[in-house]
């Protein structure tokens, strides 16, 4: 069985019938649940097994709330922003009365529970009109009236706080500010995106304790990383700096204003700094260049001239060290005479032209640090260091590190660069090349107990750099722009790698407002899930997947290609949204609550995304073959089975697999209604169509192919497109603009024009 389906905004009207021609009966009230997504109707002197029109209809709903959210305007003055929601669906009753709708009769009236399209917080202000004819009174025992028309009493008990952003820095901790237009860049998420934009706007403000700059932007900045050739989207201050004192700390906080939703402020909202998860960005003041010497040594592996550091590089590269150690005990000698710091603080630390170096960090390299870190490059682009092939040395990172413009060479499955648990460590690789010696691979880590790790626009292969084990500390908080991934890091921006997951560990922190956005994952069928979130906790800020290709190659398989809290994960998740994918080879397995006997909340959004399947697993859910059976308390991902806050999303099929029951794979918004019957009340949502992505080069396992394909939906695509103000970006990761008119269309990337 091969079914496409184009996924809109819910689920379509249970029933359609002819009214009569009556309208004694009238929508008295409604009633906002607590979760903010289900509503009671009251329709007075009417029964059941009526029938119902106008639900999920866009055009001429049935039941239309206005609700005004707070939102906030270009500048950052507080607003109001009107919304439309409209109701979607009756709701079914749980297992084992999936047949049953969530509707009673009371003193002679009806309530009715229905789903709503998108979510009612607790701060908003809600109205509704009920159309004329929204029920028809024709259950046994009605005499056949439809309600009359006209505005319905609201009472909103939601208890739903506006959602947080997820954001993340692009950039390395305690770098050198030189420039009085250092501009950090600032990536965002909300689940309210809209417009182009995922916020209204940004309020940046900086501050080196004596001086404060502040700058206010609403207009999204995108580049390339020339690693891994793909694009970010992201907010930048404008500002000038030029009064601020060298030497001393500037701290960049901000305050984000999303289009729905209260402020939220990184120093006040967010995290304490030195946290994986979002914290304010510190870095050091030399805009006037007093600050420091900087002191120079060269390693060359054999010690030609005279070896010594010096102030002029010219002077230090003609007389090279011999080994690591020699050079770090040199440098510090005259760090201490030019600058009073007894420690590498801002030397500079290079490998010789067209050398290969490889040897041990010594203690020499280790202790405190002042406020600049150690920076290690390469003079050229040849120049090479690598482990030495022994294991490492307890405490032989120094406590601040910046390895850029360097190969980085691999030559065991050993580990050498050992922080020895210092949490305050930190240790960046930036627009540096890795690479695996002869019959290597990334078995073991190169690095462990570092503290935080920095890795942005590394080409080259999985060496293991940045790769933690469950019992050591290691904060991986932004890999941006790289062709490779370690297996966990908090945040993942715009890089080709062979799949990535999130996985806490029980030394780190909770994953809280962490972002995976525009990047192409690929792996072969059977070696794991290109993207998962499985088993995972995560902080009331949540998780967002956003714009990332997600392929699996060579061989179909039977895992599928991406874990959204997936197959029997019993974890409690909120505000992780999954928005602008395209997964392709294999299916997406999403929200399930597919064992155990408990609710468990799945606070998950699904939409502008082409999935291969889509799979989400229910109460119903049971195996006709094995022992997993259906329970009716297994419904905390009713929202996202409903299509809560969702909109157009493509999915080609849902599981064929004869063992199951059909029902049990899809959501109430794809399957039928009243779960696990035949009958009038099935129905298909968008009906059957034929769904063309038309890929320029599918190289997925549909084809057997070895993967690497080009997802960009050719001239033939019929692609369902995103309605105008949805769009959630500037660009895709391809730089190609997402059109905010309702023509862009789902998925992760945009035709060629």
């Amino acid at each position: 069985m091969d079914l496409g389906f184009e996924f809109g905004l819910s689920i379509p009207s249970i029933a359609v019938g002819v009214p009569s021609s009556a309208t004694d009966n009238m929508i008295s009230s409604l009633v906002i649940a607590p979760d903010g997504w289900q509503a009671t109707m009251t329709i007075d002197q009417a029964v059941d097994g009526g029938v119902y029109s106008g639900l999920n209809n866009v055009v001429s709903p049935g039941l239309e709330l206005t609700v005004l959210s707070k939102s906030w305007d270009a500048v950052g003055n507080e607003t109001k922003l009107q919304r439309k929601v409209i109701a979607t669906s009756v709701i079914r009753q749980p297992f084992p009365n999936g047949v049953l709708w969530e509707v009673t009769e009371f003193a002679g009236d009806l309530r009715v529970v229905m789903s709503l399209s998108d979510r009612i917080y607790s701060d908003d202000i809600v109205t509704a009109i009920a159309a004329a004819s929204l029920y028809t009174n024709n259950g046994t025992g009605g005499g056949g009236e439809v309600n009359s028309g006209g505005t319905v009493a609201v009472t909103n008990n939601s208890a739903l706080s506006y959602y947080t952003p997820q954001l993340a820095w692009l950039e390395e901790e305690d770098q050198e500010v030189t420039s009085a237009s250092w501009a950090p860049k600032l990536c965002i998420y909300h689940r309210h995106a809209q417009q182009g934009r995922p916020v209204r706007a940004v309020q940046f403000i900086a501050s080196d304790g004596t001086n404060t700059v502040t700058s206010t932007v609403s207009t999204l900045s995108t580049s390339q990383y020339s690693a891994s050739g793909l694009y970010a989207n992201y907010f930048q201050p404008n500002w000038d700096l030029s009064t601020f004192i060298d030497g001393e700390f500037i701290t960049v906080d901000a305050i984000i204003h999303p289009w729905i939703g209260d402020p939220f402020q990184i120093s006040i909202d967010g995290e304490a700094y030195l946290s994986g998860n979002i914290s304010t960005l510190r870095a050091i003041c030399n805009i006037g260049g007093t600050y420091y010497t900087p002191v120079y040594v060269f390693i060359d592996g054999v010690g030609a001239g005279s070896p010594a550091a010096n102030t002029n590089e010219a002077t230090a590269r003609a007389n090279p060290f011999a080994d690591i150690s020699s050079a770090a005990l040199a440098a510090k000698a005259e760090n201490s005479v030019q600058n009073g710091w007894n420690n590498l603080s801002g030397v500079r630390m290079k490998f010789s032209a067209g050398v290969t170096y490889e040897g041990a960090m010594s203690g020499n390299m280790t202790g405190a640090m002042d406020k600049l870190p150690l920076f290690v490059s390469g003079d050229d682009a040849t120049s090479r260091w690598g482990d030495p092939g022994i294991h490492y040395t307890t405490d032989n990172i120094p406590r601040k590190m910046v390895i850029h413009n360097l190969i980085i060479r691999k030559n065991s499955q050993l580990i050498w660069m050992n922080g020895n648990n210092q949490s305050s460590g930190l240790l960046v690789a930036k627009n540096c090349t890795f690479e695996l010696s002869t019959g290597q691979n990334y078995y073991d880590a190169w690095t462990v107990q570092y503290g935080r790790c920095q890795i942005i626009n590394c080409s080259g292969e999985n060496t293991g750099f940045g790769h933690q084990f469950v019992t050591n500390i290691g904060n991986t908080t932004i890999v941006a722009g790289c062709t490779f991934a370690p297996n966990t890091p908090y945040n993942i921006i715009a890089c080709s790698a062979d799949g990535w997951r999130v996985l806490q560990a029980a030394s780190l922190g909770v994953p809280n407002g962490s972002l995976c956005m525009w990047n192409y994952f690929s792996k072969p069928g059977n070696s794991g899930p290109s993207l998962s979130l499985e088993d995972t906790a995560i902080g009331s800020m949540g998780w967002a997947a956003v714009g990332n290709v997600v392929e699996i190659h060579t061989l179909l398989g039977f895992q599928a290609a991406a874990y959204i809290s997936g197959d029997s994960d019993v974890t409690a998740i909120t505000n992780v949204t999954e928005s602008g994918n395209t997964v392709v080879g294999q299916r997406t397995n999403i929200a399930y609550q597919d064992v155990g006997n408990v609710t468990i909340l799945k606070d998950v959004v699904s939409r502008h995304s082409y999935h291969w399947q889509w799979n989400c697993k229910t109460d119903y859910f049971e195996a006709v073959t094995s022992s997993k059976f259906a329970d009716g308390n297994r419904i905390g991902n009713w929202a996202i089975r409903h299509g809560v806050d969702t909109g157009p999303m493509a999915i080609r099929a849902v599981s064929d697999n004869s063992n199951y029951r059909f029902s049990a794979w899809i959501g109430e918004a794809l399957g039928d209604a009243k779960a696990d019957t035949e009958g009038p009340n099935d129905h298909i949502f968008g009906g059957i169509l034929s769904l063309t992505p038309d890929w320029v080069n599918d190289q997925s396992s549909d084809v057997s192919g070895p993967g690497g394909g080009d997802y960009t939906p050719g001239p033939l695509h019929n692609l369902p497109t995103i309605p105008a103000g949805q769009t959630e970006f500037a660009v895709d990761m391809r730089g190609r603009t997402i059109p905010t008119d309702g023509t862009a269309v789902v998925g992760a990337l945009q035709p060629a024009n």
